[in-house]
């Protein structure tokens, strides 16, 4: 793994910069539009406001892996997941912190219920590990192609 090659840093500057970018886009669309979004794409699911973020954290990943796969030949998986990563913990910083600050007092109110409010931490976690693992197989599948 080289950490100086120019296409390592294009990789983490794109999954950074790109996913804060397409994630806030999104988050200011859910904000006004959210409910005729939501039903316009899933009419047969009933969802919260509150989780309004996770349909703008999927949206941002899925548009920031096909810009990757698209422009950025070799991909580095590590500096993909990297920058999801990163992307996803400044995209989240108010709901990742403030649950890591009241999961002392939330789990003595409810148990391991409060665990569910650990949701945003897995949701980070998983996306750039997805990231990761997409630009690996894409990696492998243009080599194999060739």
């Amino acid at each position: 793994m080289n950490f100086l090659a120019k296409n390592s840093w294009l990789n983490f500057v794109i999954g950074l910069t790109g996913f804060y970018f397409i994630f806030s886009i999104v988050q200011i669309i859910m904000g006004r539009f959210g409910s005729r979004v939501v039903i316009a794409g899933m009419a047969t699911v009933p969802l919260n406001k509150g989780f309004y973020w996770l349909i703008s954290y999927g949206i941002a990943l899925i548009v920031i892996l096909v810009v990757l796969i698209i422009f950025c030949k070799p991909r580095a998986p590590f500096f993909v997941f990297l920058g999801i990563l990163l992307g996803g913990f400044v995209c989240l910083y108010h709901p990742l912190i403030n649950t890591i600050m009241s999961l002392d007092k939330d789990v003595r109110k409810d148990g391991l219920l409060a665990l569910y409010e650990l949701l945003p931490h897995l949701v980070v976690l998983v996306g750039a590990l997805i990231g990761m693992y997409v630009a690996w197989l894409s990696n492998k599948l243009a080599t194999t192609a060739e």
